[in-house]
């Protein structure tokens, strides 16, 4: 089979990272070197899988195989069975989730159609195998027609030829344990078959920002670092928060300053110039006092008047303390099951606010959720009998969540009696006692409002004299 040209060489070069939390490893580059250590006598290189160079080599399209100084990865085109074929192998690779990564291509291509174009290469990530098919077995078997349909999920897509000089943008990748490589032909009118022969490939790591974490309060700095001998210029966002001030070598080190205590979450971008495009690699900073994230839920259906709500608070800025309070009551009366962690359970008969204050190395910051009771107008104390004519008997109905906690029963300290118009009618004074025994006698018949108060808060209930 006779070809008709050889091209140069081609460098290709792929920036990958993911952005996530991870700690600082050194630099280093591998590299894949295919110009020698192959057999010649095997038809299919990576099937079934070998290790080369201590990294796991499977095929997964075609037939990749060794001529001795390279490894031919080759792509067809066949008008007799208008099938487009291709080669793929994988390579598999520990990719550090959080760092990027250069990785470099050298590989030459020959077609033998003078009219028809070079073929594309093709390289990607993934966690698992593509499901394509390969072809041969453990025997070399001449000529090029032991090529198969090529297709995975792909991060760069060049069209092979001489004297290139290839930008691929910055890429963000996911954790992923495979490299993919693999050859596609880029046309389908002629039959052709193109060869491309690779040397090399190297993989060489690009850090992330470090440290991991930053928890930054009001006049205090922290200095980031990223390891790279490419310039370096920074950013933060939102603007105003940190005062930034780089330095270092190709102003690889960041010092940043916090201008507020208010409780910020900034992101700290290095945009890195490498000689294939531009690197952007982020940190989040947090700055000043915690940052509360709240949530609630009503939790269960109504108990002797109350209605439970779970409560949830996060904070990205290392919170070391928890506190819930009761702060704006507009009726009622409640219980909070865990007032010190992050998340409790509240009783309300009634309604109002209940707040969260966090605190971290910065301070202190409070935040809050309306919470509420729809289950009636007892509110959590009970009156009996209700119609009375005099006697009456008063008891506070504890809930649910207090009763599962083993909580002790509420005690009564005092009690008014008060008119439709809010005049105060009786007043008693207990030492503490779980009920109480009231009169309502000398009291003109109609709707009264009894109020009791166990120590902390007061709890009514309407009921009717006769």
């Amino acid at each position: 089979m006779k070809f008709y040209s050889q091209n140069s060489k081609i460098l290709i070069v792929v920036f990958l990272s993911a952005l996530f939390h991870c700690n600082f490893l050194t630099a280093q580059t591998f590299t894949f070197d295919y110009t020698s250590g192959l057999s010649s006598t095997t038809c299919n290189q990576f099937d079934p899988a070998v290790v080369e160079q201590g990294y796991t080599h499977t095929t997964f399209a075609g037939s990749p195989h060794s001529y001795g100084t390279y490894l031919s990865v080759p792509a067809s085109y066949s008008t007799l069975s208008n099938v487009l074929f291709g080669t793929g192998y994988a390579i598999s690779y520990p990719f550090s989730t959080g760092h990027g990564y250069a990785i470099s291509v050298t590989a030459s291509a020959t077609i033998n159609n003078s009219s028809a174009p070079y073929p594309n290469m093709r390289i990607g990530v993934a966690s698992t195998l593509p499901t394509t098919s390969s072809v041969c077995g453990s025997s070399y078997i001449s000529g090029y027609n032991n090529t198969a349909n090529l297709s995975f999920p792909t991060i760069y897509n060049t069209i092979l030829s001489a004297s290139n000089s290839i930008q691929v943008p910055f890429f963000t990748g996911l954790g992923e344990s495979l490299l993919l490589i693999g050859t596609y032909p880029n046309f389908n009118t002629t039959s052709y078959f193109a060869d491309v022969r690779l040397s090399s490939i190297s993989i060489s790591e690009v850090p992330p920002i470090t440290p991991s974490s930053a928890l930054i309060c009001s006049g205090s700095s922290q200095v980031f670092s990223v390891n790279t001998p490419y310039p370096v210029s920074w950013t933060s966002s939102p603007t105003g928060v940190l005062s930034i001030s780089p330095s270092g070598l190709n102003n690889r080190d960041l010092t940043a300053t916090a201008t507020t205590n208010s409780g910020n979450l900034v992101t700290l971008t290095a945009s890195v110039t490498t000689p294939n495009g531009v690197v952007n690699l982020t940190r989040q900073v947090v700055v000043g006092v915690p940052i509360i994230n709240l949530s609630s839920s009503q939790s269960g259906s109504c108990y002797n008047g109350y209605q439970s709500w779970l409560l949830n608070a996060s904070s990205p800025s290392s919170a070391t303390s928890w506190n819930w309070t009761v702060d704006n009551p507009s009726s009622g009366s409640w219980y909070i099951a865990s007032p010190y962690s992050s998340s409790t359970y509240v009783d309300v008969a009634g309604g109002g606010g209940v707040s969260v204050e966090a605190t971290n190395v910065c301070g202190t910051k409070k935040n809050g959720v309306t919470i509420y009771s729809n289950c009636g107008s007892s509110f959590g104390l009970k009156a009996s009998p209700n119609p009375a004519s005099d006697k009456v008997s008063v008891s506070i109905a504890e809930s649910q969540n207090a009763k599962n906690t083993n909580k002790q029963a509420a005690l009564i300290y005092q009690i008014k009696v008060l008119d439709q118009m809010a005049n105060i009618k009786k007043t008693y004074k207990f030492s503490g006692i779980s009920n109480a025994t009231i009169s309502l006698g000398g009291l003109l018949k109609g709707t009264y409002t009894i109020q009791a108060f166990d120590g902390f808060s007061w709890r009514s209930v309407q009921v009717l004299k006769q």
